[in-house]
C-alpha cells in the first residue's frame, strides 16, 4: 500500500482516506456512479461543445469493471447520474452498456434513493466519481467518495474535506483524464493492475467472458418528471 500511496501522491493524489482503509471501502462496492460534466469532461457548455469523454477514461472504467467481475463473479452496476439531459452521454451509456442513465437530476440525493431502491443496494455500497457542489448529498453517504477537484475551488474543497466528504483527491481534474486516474488507483489497491493489462492485451478467455457480458447490458435511462423519477424509453 505504501508503494501505491507514493506513486499517487507523486502525481498530485491526496489520500484523504489512507489507501488500505479505502482499500476495506471498496471491497463493500457493488456500484460505480459518476457524475458527467466535470467529470468525464471540462465542464465547458457552450454551443456546439457537446461536453464528450475521453477515450482514456473510458478504457479504466472498461478495466475497473473488469477488475470488479475478476474478483466477484458478476458485473458491477455502472451508472451515470447528471444535473442536464446530454445527448453524449446516453451515447456513451448505450456504447459502454452500462446499468443506468439518470438525466435532469437536480436533487442528486434523491437520484440515489431511487437507485438504491431499484437496484437494491445501500449508499455505502457505492463508489462515487465527483467534481462540484451539486454532488455533495451523495459525497457524504457513499461508500468511496473520488473527487475530481480544481484548484479553482479552494473552499469548495474545504468544505467537502471539513464535512468528511472525501475519500481521495485526484491530481487531475476532468479535463485531464483525472477519472482515469481514480480506475487506476482502484485497481491497484485490488492488487489486479497488471493482470488485468495482460488478460486484456492478449484477450484471455475470462476477458472475452466479461465483456460478452457486459454486451447483454440495457441501459436504463431514468429522469426527474414532476415530483418523482420515471424511467424513459
Amino acid at each position: 500500500m505504501t508503494l501505491i500511496e507514493q506513486t499517487f501522491t507523486q502525481i498530485g493524489g491526496q489520500f484523504i482516506t489512507p489507501a488500505e482503509r479505502l482499500w476495506e471501502r471498496l471491497q463493500n462496492i457493488k456500484v460505480f456512479a459518476f457524475d458527467w460534466d466535470g467529470v468525464f469532461n471540462d465542464a465547458i457548455k457552450s454551443t456546439g461543445h457537446p461536453n464528450g469523454f475521453s477515450e482514456a477514461d473510458s478504457m479504466g472504467i472498461n478495466l475497473t469493471r473488469y477488475d470488479y467481475y475478476l474478483r466477484n463473479g458478476e458485473l458491477p452496476l455502472a451508472i451515470v447520474l447528471s444535473g442536464e439531459e446530454n445527448p453524449t452521454a446516453v451515447e456513451y451509456t448505450n456504447r459502454e452498456n452500462f446499468t443506468a442513465l439518470y438525466f435532469k437530476m437536480k436533487n442528486k440525493g434523491e437520484a440515489l434513493e431511487h437507485i438504491c431502491k431499484t437496484f437494491g443496494v445501500e449508499p455505502s455500497q457505492v463508489a462515487w466519481f465527483f467534481d462540484d457542489v451539486l454532488d455533495l448529498a451523495l459525497a457524504k453517504v457513499c461508500g468511496a467518495r473520488f473527487y475530481l477537484a480544481r484548484p479553482s475551488q479552494p473552499m469548495t474543497t474545504k468544505f467537502a474535506l471539513d464535512n468528511g466528504m472525501v475519500d481521495y483527491i485526484s491530481g487531475h481534474d476532468g479535463s485531464q483524464h483525472g477519472l482515469r486516474e481514480c480506475c487506476e488507483l482502484i485497481m491497484s489497491l485490488n492488487g489486479n493492475f497488471d493482470t488485468i493489462l495482460s488478460n486484456r492485451l492478449s484477450f484471455a478467455p475470462n476477458y472475452a467472458e466479461y465483456f460478452a457480458k457486459r454486451l447483454e447490458v440495457k441501459p436504463r435511462k431514468f429522469s426527474k418528471h414532476g415530483d418523482g423519477i420515471v424511467e424513459v424509453a
